[in-house]
């Protein structure tokens, strides 16, 4: 419900994922899609919805290793390199139950999601 919420009060057009999570491309490019199996440079930031930056990183990724959390994974399948894209996703789609270190259990995170050329 909060993700709706923050979705239904932001003013971008966003697109609702079959498996429950929101995206729109913040920056859009007319490129192929990556690959599964591909490596590329990514920069993620995470905010838990209404709150302060959680993580802020740069980091290589290789497309459909499975490694990141559902909603990544899945956005990563409709990206191109140069892209960008806010994903407001339930926890469920995030990181679930267990969180991380830095991200606690069943937390509605906003993903910056960045591929860099």
């Amino acid at each position: 419900k909060a993700c709706r919420e923050w979705v239904n009060n932001d003013s971008a057009a966003y697109v609702l994922d079959d498996f429950g999570f929101w995206y729109t491309k913040t920056i859009s490019l007319p490129s192929d899609t990556l690959q599964k199996g591909q490596e590329v440079n990514a920069h993620i930031q995470i905010t838990e919805i209404n709150s302060n930056l959680m993580i802020d990183t740069k980091m290589p990724i290789v497309v459909g290793s499975g490694d990141l959390p559902t909603a990544i994974n899945r956005a990563l399948k409709i990206m191109c390199m140069g892209e960008q894209m806010r994903i407001i996703s339930p926890w469920y789609a995030a990181y679930g139950i267990e969180g991380t270190n830095s991200i606690k259990p069943y937390s509605n995170l906003i993903i910056l999601l960045t591929i860099e050329q």
